[in-house]
C-alpha cells in the first residue's frame, strides 16, 4: 500500500512539477538568446526576425526532446506519447488558427501574435523535456 501511494505521489508530484513557468530555476538557453537579440534592437522587422529564430530554435528543440523522452520509455509506451503529442498539435493548430484569425479581423499587433505562436512551441519542448527528465529521474531510483 505504501509503495502505491508513493508512486501515486510521485505521479501527481511530476504533472505539478512539469508546468514550465512554475520548475525553471534558470532561464532556457533559446530564451536567453531571445531576451538578448530583442534586447539589441529597436526596429519591427528586426523583433520579428528574433522570433522568428527563437520559433526556428524551439521548433528543432521539441524534436529532439521528444526523441530523447520516446527513448527513454518502455517500447509499449511510445503509441500514448504519440497520441499525446497528436493532440497537443490540434491544440497547437487550433491556437494558431484563432491567432491567425484574431489578426485577419482587426488591425492588430502583428509581433504579439507571432511571439505568442513561439511561445506555445517552447512551453510545449519545456514540457516535454520535464517529462523526459522525469523518466530519466524514475529510471535511476529503480
Amino acid at each position: 500500500m505504501q509503495k502505491v501511494i508513493l508512486t501515486t505521489g510521485l505521479i501527481f508530484s511530476a504533472f505539478a512539477w512539469s508546468a514550465p513557468s512554475e520548475c525553471e530555476t534558470e532561464p532556457h538557453p533559446i530564451d536567453v538568446k531571445y531576451e538578448a537579440c530583442m534586447e539589441n534592437t529597436n526596429d519591427y522587422p528586426a523583433m520579428m526576425n528574433c522570433v522568428e529564430i527563437a520559433n526556428s530554435e524551439w521548433q528543432k528543440e521539441m524534436s529532439v526532446i521528444y526523441g530523447k523522452l520516446e527513448s527513454r520509455l518502455q517500447p509499449k509506451d511510445h503509441s500514448t506519447l504519440e497520441k499525446a503529442q497528436k493532440a497537443w498539435q490540434a491544440y497547437h493548430d487550433a491556437e494558431f488558427a484563432l491567432y491567425n484569425a484574431m489578426q485577419a479581423g482587426e488591425e492588430v499587433d502583428t509581433f504579439m501574435f507571432a511571439e505568442k505562436k513561439m511561445r506555445v512551441i517552447g512551453d510545449r519542448a519545456k514540457e516535454l523535456q520535464n517529462f523526459s527528465d522525469y523518466v530519466l529521474l524514475a529510471d535511476a531510483e529503480k
